[in-house]
C-alpha cells in the first residue's frame, strides 16, 4: 500500500479536494480523525523566512514527531524530513539527522 501526503495551502484548496472525485486507481479507506500541532521555527531575525525556507516541527499524539525543512515555495521545493522522539523544539533540533545537517550547512 502506498501513502501519499502533501500540505494544503488554503481552506479553498481543501474544499476543492474534498468535493473532487478520486482519480482512477486510487482507493480511499475510511476517514480517521487525528490531531497535531505545528511549530514553525526560525531565527530571531527571520533568516530562514528571508531565504524562502520553512522549518516545522509537527507534534502528534504519539511519537515519533516529524521535523521538516522545506527549501523554496514553488512546485520544485526541496523537502527534507526527519523523525524525532522529542516534542520540544530545542531537543528536536539537537537530534542528528538530515534536517539538522542541512540547517548547519
Amino acid at each position: 500500500m502506498r501513502v501519499v501526503r502533501y500540505e494544503l495551502r488554503s481552506a479553498a484548496e481543501l474544499d476543492a479536494l474534498a468535493r473532487a472525485p478520486l482519480p482512477l486507481g486510487i482507493y480511499a479507506g475510511e476517514a480517521r480523525a487525528s490531531s497535531h500541532r505545528d511549530l514553525y521555527l526560525d531565527t530571531v531575525d527571520d533568516a530562514l523566512r528571508a531565504r524562502d525556507i520553512v522549518c516545522r516541527l509537527r507534534i502528534g499524539a504519539r511519537s515519533p514527531q516529524r521535523l521538516t525543512l522545506i527549501l523554496g515555495s514553488d512546485d520544485a521545493a526541496e523537502r527534507i524530513e526527519t523523525s524525532v522522539r522529542a516534542a520540544s523544539a530545542e531537543a528536536a533540533l539537537a537530534t542528528d539527522g538530515p534536517v539538522r545537517q542541512r540547517l548547519q550547512s
